[in-house]
């Protein structure tokens, strides 16, 4: 391997010693107290610059689903990573006993499940939407044939029971009005489909209707994709926990409203057809040039500097001003309103025992709201994602000088899966060659 360190001199940046000497301030680390150190100890800060990179697309973690924002639904074929399906699985819950309809006829069955159009984050809307809004799907309902348990996973597959019901064409996002009674009201996008009348017919012979009696009937519905029929397909997402979501028997010129309250349960199953080229890094092995974060649980990439390996084993007495790494997105890989770039990345640690995704100090503060500095928001104006991981790189320096052990195994690269809980997905441009991926590091020699 080449060596592309490149080192420099380099003024105007603070040691780290000093930030943790005023850890309480929230300015970025470039702009606190520089008026506090002498001109001789700035100059004396250097910058390594590592362009060689292993990078290659693996295999996503493991993730809750039932703790979702939003449900996600439907399938899409994205024409450069495969087919990804998301399948919800709802739990309609009685919110006030009464006696049963015994005797009762129920006219028609409804299943009537509110869009779940924009989440809001940090005061911006996002779509929640992957494919095209006016692509056409087929989908499945059934009956659970079994209790939704209480802890879901994207890996977990149900036992379906009995199909209830089917859907096919696209979806309407648009609001619509109603008149009642010479009043005029707007009614938010909504999905209704009519399911198997038995299943009303069913709901109305309990002999009292509560939740432990509907769980006799029905333990839960399954909504599961089939295929694409139109376009690039799509997924999107419904208000699970809102009785506005709800199922509806309409009977003797009234309805019986079930709704997907607040106590009900909600969960996701995930399924990837992977591409070729997303395939044969997957059963792979080395470097590739290009590679793919996929959401639903599809891919991450993992990035290897054997550079930052050479650089922490120096073992010299060093605090670190600033270690920074940034991600290109490749050219033509983002199609504006169907297949757009995801609004932020996280990068990850792999753990030094496990190989396992891990938080590091970095994170671990952006995510307690601690600091700004981590990054990972997407930048339009260089279409990339930086990262700074500062204290973490200093860890691993100070491990090795005083442990002898190099602890650093590199990073993973993940679309998160809330805030937004958008169905993302990002193709990277890893090629060393054109120094499209960078990592920089900006020090200051105590010895």
């Amino acid at each position: 391997m080449n060596n592309t360190v490149i080192n420099k001199r380099s003024k105007g940046l603070l040691p780290l010693f000093f930030l943790l000497a005023f850890g309480a301030c929230k300015k970025e680390s470039t702009d606190i107290g520089l008026d506090l150190v002498g001109k001789d100890v700035l100059e004396k800060a250097e910058k390594s610059i590592f362009t060689q990179a292993i990078c290659r697309t693996v295999a996503d973690d493991t993730t809750r689903t039932d703790i979702l924002s939003s449900g996600l639904f439907g399938i899409v074929n994205d024409p450069i990573l495969g087919e990804s399906k998301a399948s919800l699985i709802i739990n309609p819950r009685v919110t006030e006993t009464g006696s049963g309809s015994v005797g009762k006829v129920a006219d028609s069955t409804k299943l009537i499940l509110k869009f779940d159009i924009d989440q809001v984050v940090g005061g911006s809307p996002y779509r929640l939407l992957l494919g095209e809004a006016d692509a056409a799907i087929t989908f499945d309902i059934y009956k659970m044939g079994e209790g939704i348990p209480d802890t879901v996973e994207n890996t977990y597959r149900p036992i379906l029971g009995d199909k209830i019901g089917e859907y096919s064409g696209s979806f309407d996002f648009s609001n619509k009005e109603r008149i009642i009674e010479e009043d005029t009201f707007t009614v938010t996008p909504e999905l209704i489909v009519t399911l198997d009348n038995q299943l009303g017919i069913d709901i109305l012979g309990l002999a009292k209707i509560d939740n432990e009696e509907l769980e006799t009937v029905l333990k839960g519905i399954a909504l599961v994709p089939r295929e694409v029929v139109s376009g690039a397909g799509l997924i999107t997402a419904f208000e699970t926990k809102t009785s506005s979501s709800r199922v509806v028997i309409f009977h003797d010129s009234t309805e019986l409203s079930i709704p997907l309250g607040v106590n009900s349960k909600r969960a996701n199953y995930f399924e990837t057809t992977p591409s070729a080229a997303v395939n044969e890094q997957l059963t792979g092995s080395g470097h590739f040039n290009t590679t793919y974060v996929q959401s639903l649980s599809g891919t991450k990439v993992k990035v290897e500097f054997p550079e930052l390996n050479d650089f922490i084993k120096r073992d010299d007495r060093i605090v670190i001003n600033e270690a920074h790494i940034s991600f290109l997105l490749e050219d033509g890989s983002v199609t504006e309103e169907t297949f757009n770039e995801p609004p932020r990345l996280l990068l990850y640690a792999v753990d030094s025992v496990s190989e396992q995704t891990a938080y590091f100090e970095d994170l671990l503060d952006f995510q307690l709201g601690q600091t700004l500095n981590y990054g990972g928001t997407y930048l339009s104006s260089s279409k990339s994602y930086d990262f700074r991981f500062n204290r973490f790189l200093q860890r691993l320096v100070d491990d090795y000088r005083l442990k002898g052990v190099d602890n650093f195994k590199g990073f993973y690269l993940r679309v998160p899966t809330d805030s937004p809980i958008v169905p993302h997905r990002a193709v990277l441009n890893t090629d060393t060659t054109q120094r499209a991926i960078k990592l920089s590091v900006t020090y200051t020699k105590l010895n």
